[in-house]
């Protein structure tokens, strides 16, 4: 009875890993281009379209910031201890940049009208966002045996 209650949970703790990393993936879409489809596109204002996707832009690479402090931690059973190590530091690295809005937003603002005229992602957003789509290729390659079975080419279902 432990085995099956065992093999449960790990098969639960799996799915949950799964479920992150494909949060991740989909966070990662939303945050290149700031939204799903051209029709959801067209549903922001003209006037205020750029400052809306950028804002989205950003809130789903905080997203993925969020999905990575779970998903580290939930890796640390089943690779090296300096592999966590070294995952954390990489993410460290990047979420520090990554919290200062303004590094990632350019933002222009007009007094007369007293609100923002125009929003942009810089440079550095993209960068952070490449690098957080490194590390998620490097945890999917770190734990690639456990994501994927590896068929025996004799059998057949």
């Amino acid at each position: 009875m432990d085995d099956i209650q065992s093999s449960n949970i790990n098969s639960l703790w799996l799915q949950n890993i799964y479920e992150n990393l494909k949060k991740i993936e989909e966070y990662e879409r939303y945050a290149r281009e700031g939204c799903s489809s051209i029709f959801e596109y067209l549903q922001y204002p003209i006037e205020t379209r750029r400052i809306i996707l950028a804002d989205v832009q950003y809130k789903n690479l905080k997203l993925i910031l969020n999905e990575m402090l779970l998903v580290i931690p939930d890796l640390a059973p089943v690779i090296r201890e300096e592999q966590t190590e070294q995952l954390k530091s990489k993410f460290n690295r990047i979420r520090s940049p990554v919290n200062n809005r303004t590094l990632m937003i350019k933002e222009s603002y007009s007094e007369s009208k007293r609100s923002i005229i125009n929003s942009e992602v810089t440079e550095n957003f993209g960068l952070a966002l490449d690098a957080l789509s490194l590390l998620r290729q490097e945890i999917i390659m770190l734990i690639k045996d456990l994501l994927y079975v590896k068929m025996e080419r004799n059998k057949t279902w």
